[in-house]
Formats: C-alpha cells, sequence, structure tokens
C-alpha cells in the first residue's frame, strides 16, 4: 500500500450550495494541529488533546505534515518532507498505529508493509473509531 495507490483520496471541498445542516468551522488558532483541542477526534477520548497537539506539531517539524481535515474519526494531512529512510518511516509507522490502531487494524495491514508505504508519501490518512 502505497500513497500513489490511493487515487481516491481528495482533501474535501467546500459545497457547491449552502446547505442549513452544514457547517465549517474556522480554527482559532493559525496551527492546524491546534483543532485537536477544539474538535473531538476519537483517538483521544479519556486522554489530554495536548499530548496529541504536541505529536502533530511534531509531525510539522519533522515532516512538514499539515492537519488538512478534520472528521471526528480520521484526519487527513498533507506532508513536505516525507520519510526518505525505512527507519525514519518505520518510526512513524509505530507513531501512527499507537495513535490511531484503527488505521492498520480495520483493513488488515500489517506494520511491515505499513512502513515502507510512508517512504516518500505525501498524504496521510489515520483513523481511528470505537
Amino acid at each position: 500500500m502505497t500513497c500513489r495507490r490511493r487515487p481516491s483520496w481528495r482533501l474535501p471541498t467546500p459545497p457547491t450550495r449552502r446547505l442549513s445542516s452544514t457547517a465549517w468551522p474556522r480554527n482559532p488558532t493559525p496551527n492546524g494541529w491546534d483543532a485537536l483541542a477544539y474538535l473531538h477526534w476519537y483517538a483521544a477520548v479519556g486522554r489530554p488533546a495536548e499530548a496529541y497537539v504536541a505529536l502533530g506539531r511534531l509531525w510539522e517539524r519533522r515532516f512538514g505534515a499539515e492537519l488538512v481535515a478534520h472528521w471526528g474519526t480520521m484526519l487527513q494531512c498533507y506532508v513536505d518532507r516525507p520519510p526518505r529512510s525505512l527507519g525514519d518511516a518505520w518510526d512513524l509507522a509505530r507513531m501512527h498505529d499507537l495513535v490511531a490502531p484503527s488505521t492498520l487494524a480495520l483493513p488488515g495491514i500489517r506494520l511491515r508493509h505499513y512502513a515502507p508505504s510512508l517512504v516518500g508519501c505525501d498524504r496521510w490518512f489515520l483513523h481511528e473509531r470505537p
């Protein structure tokens, strides 16, 4: 599995017509990862949101990861500097699995297959659900 094999992955686009049931909240901070402190993410149930904000900021500094969509159980990111080595990708894959185990568990992906797919991958999709 690599990011190149997921052509259907797209960023959300605003609706072309106004819908009364649709809300587009604005993040009250310039850092996208701070949204985890304001909008509930299922992976943070019973845990302090600050830890997830700090982890996101670490990914932003290290990989240029920008949080671009937050769906409550899913996070989508654009990545400017994806991992270039298998060692860095393995460390990142382990973090993804620890933070959002549904990312790998639900589709039945093993860590040893997920890690190499992160090398050079400019999009991340994290999934954690009940």
